[in-house]
């Protein structure tokens, strides 16, 4: 059974067919081994619930790309590595179509070609419920330790204000590390993903024989939409046509929703 709601297709279905038949046609024609043996590489990490090897389907955007490339006769393949190498390989190894999960910013604009949302994420921070923070306006965190994950962009105000040195941050490999350097008290924030919060709170056992210790501060630092970044070539703009024919029937929030009750029931 599909974790995803799929649309009903309008009467316009023999139209769209005969579009994603010419992009899978123009595919082909311009893909070399990043489509090698109809098989479609992606460089991706270890983020539950989105993408996880140890997740049915490997996680709920993982789920969607390799659903979408199977209805195009093609098998979705994903190489779980540290961040910061999943964005490098994949822009510099013709063996990969893309990475994923990526936040949208402009830096990352000027190598990607973005593909629409695979995915929508609440962005916060983490902190201790005995220790709670009350904040504004960002620069109010001056001052604090905030822990962040190595390589990840965290919205443009904050990520701005961590260049300038008003806020002060200590990075780590991943969320999960900060998530227990809150839940025992050596970080009194860390920027984090609710969904991932939610996971982690439930599946570790660090975190979740402190979960009630713990908690999402009330004040969300903003709300992302996750992408596949595709080479921003003929090639990434090929799989983006593709892959975003296939993301019109799949309703996102739904998606999310029911793949999450379903982890964490």
């Amino acid at each position: 059974m599909r974790l995803y709601r799929v649309k009903r297709f309008s009467s316009s279905t023999a139209a769209i067919s005969r579009r994603l038949a010419a992009a899978f046609v123009a595919l082909f024609s311009v893909c070399g081994s990043a489509h090698a043996d109809n098989v479609i590489r992606f460089a991706t990490l270890e983020w539950p619930p989105y993408v996880s090897s140890h997740l049915p389907g490997l996680g709920m955007t993982a789920k969607i790309l390799s659903d979408i490339a199977q209805d195009r006769g093609s098998d979705a393949r994903f190489a779980f590595l540290p961040w910061v190498r999943a964005m490098r390989y994949a822009q510099e190894d013709p063996d990969y179509a893309g990475y994923f999960p990526a936040y949208w910013t402009e830096e990352r604009a000027r190598t990607c070609s973005f593909s629409d949302p695979i995915g929508v994420s609440e962005v916060g921070f983490v902190q201790r419920k005995d220790a709670p923070v009350t904040w504004n306006k960002l620069e109010d965190l001056a001052g604090m330790r905030i822990g962040i994950v190595n390589g990840y962009a965290n919205g443009a105000e904050f990520d701005a204000l961590v260049t300038k040195g008003v806020l002060t941050t200590e990075g780590a490999a991943e969320d999960l590390d900060n998530l227990r350097k809150v839940a025992i008290g050596h970080l009194a924030l860390a920027v984090i993903d609710h969904a991932v919060m939610d996971y982690y709170a439930a599946t570790d056992s660090v975190v979740s024989s402190r979960r009630g210790e713990i908690e999402f501060n009330t004040k969300p630092l903003i709300e992302m939409t996750v992408h596949v970044c595709f080479k921003k070539n003929a090639e990434g703009a090929a799989f983006k046509q593709m892959f975003d024919e296939g993301l019109k029937r799949v309703d996102l929030r739904e998606m999310q929703r029911s793949y999450l009750a379903r982890l964490v029931r």
